[in-house]
């Protein structure tokens, strides 16, 4: 299995002794060596590398001297994030079983994607790649370094597993071109909502409202924040304020949290409310002033009206046995306070007739 790492600098290169070589037969690139977007837009990098098929059946010697089981390195500073681009995702495993191409990016394994043939040039490569997603922190020409590939190729008498020693052929060192972005800032917002400080391409959608709620009892709103246009495992951050409920006469809210969403790539935001008025009511809804930079414009979102019902507590019926607790503490309440009654009413009866009965007796007893 041919495997591959991506590490920072502070590891070094296999053996600093080696000299590099050209090596015609791979290559290593940015996927794209220009582009635009705005400060905090999630920026979709691709790094692609690959060898003639002939070269990669020939297959790698082991690159470093510690037990690893990497055959390939890449140095891609900038790639993972820097002082002018922050992280906003976790590079993308691959779902193709055909070539398993590990790689390490920090202390963290994972897989590029591949393979595929493409043609560069005169030739047939079989190319491999990896997908990170960055956030530009600040506006201006920004660059990320050259990326460089290295590795060693196959001796014919080498053993497989073969610890890498000064015998072990050269190491190839194949470097790329750097990739510029041109960042621009946010423009200033005319929207009457004031601007969240969220930058993307989403909508809103609704996850839980229930029709019914019961009068003063805590009821959940759950909304989810969906990117468009994002691929599997890219999330957009979420550095902003929540999506705005707007205060509707009857509700009063508890308070907004953000929970761990199962979809990958979205955002869940959870509101607690209380319902304070009985009969048909109509929850305002949701606003999220936001950036689209596809569009290059501010845009207002928006979920609801919603409608719900609200309804009283069901009384209790002091005399009458209990069915079963309610969902909540305070349903629950009603009725065992309504049992301590029933039992106590029970009780005080029972004493009365004894009382009673004892005085007739004492009337109607013999007189000595």
């Amino acid at each position: 299995m041919l495997a591959l790492a991506v590490l920072p600098p502070l590891l070094g290169w296999a053996n600093p002794s080696d000299p590099p070589q050209a090596a015609p037969e791979a290559f290593v690139s940015h996927g794209s060596g220009e582009g635009e977007g705005f400060v905090g837009e999630p920026l979709r990098l691709t790094l692609e590398f690959g060898w003639t098929e002939e070269h990669l059946e020939a297959g790698f010697d082991p690159m470093f001297l510690r037990a690893m089981d990497l055959q390939v390195q890449v140095f891609a500073p900038g790639f993972l994030g820097n002082d002018d681009f922050l992280p906003v995702s976790e590079p993308l495993r691959t779902l193709q079983p055909a070539l398993g191409l590990d790689f390490a990016l920090g202390e963290q394994i994972a897989q590029a994607t591949g393979p595929m043939v493409v043609r560069r040039g005169e030739g047939e490569f079989v190319q491999f790649e990896v997908t990170s997603w960055l956030a530009p922190r600040r506006p201006g020409l920004l660059e990320l370094a050259a990326p460089t590939l290295r590795y060693r190729p196959s001796r014919a008498d080498a053993t497989d597993g073969e610890r890498p020693s000064p015998d072990l052929g050269p190491v190839v060192e194949v470097r790329g071109s750097s990739a510029r972005w041109r960042i621009r800032d946010v423009p200033p917002s005319d929207l009457e909502l004031p601007w969240s400080g969220f930058v993307g391409s989403v909508a809103l959608e609704l996850v839980e409202f229930p029709t019914r709620v019961v009068l003063g009892e805590p009821f959940a709103l759950r909304v989810r924040v969906v990117p468009r246009g994002f691929i599997a495992g890219a999330s957009p951050p979420l550095d902003s304020a929540p999506p705005d409920l707007e205060a509707t006469p009857g509700f009063d809210m508890i308070g907004a949290v953000r929970e761990a969403s199962q979809q990958v790539g979205s955002n869940l935001w959870r509101y607690e409310l209380v319902a304070r008025e009985i009969g048909d009511q109509e929850l305002a809804g949701l606003r999220w002033a936001v950036f689209d930079p596809r569009a290059a414009r501010h845009e207002l979102l928006s979920l609801g009206p919603l409608a719900v019902r609200v309804e009283a507590l069901p009384a209790v019926n002091p005399g009458a046995e209990p069915e079963g607790t309610t969902d909540s503490g305070g349903g629950a309440g009603v009725q065992r306070g309504a049992s301590v009654r029933t039992l106590a009413l029970g009780v005080g009866a029972l004493v009365l007739a004894l009382g009673v009965g004892l005085l007739l007796r004492r009337r109607t007893g013999p007189r000595g």
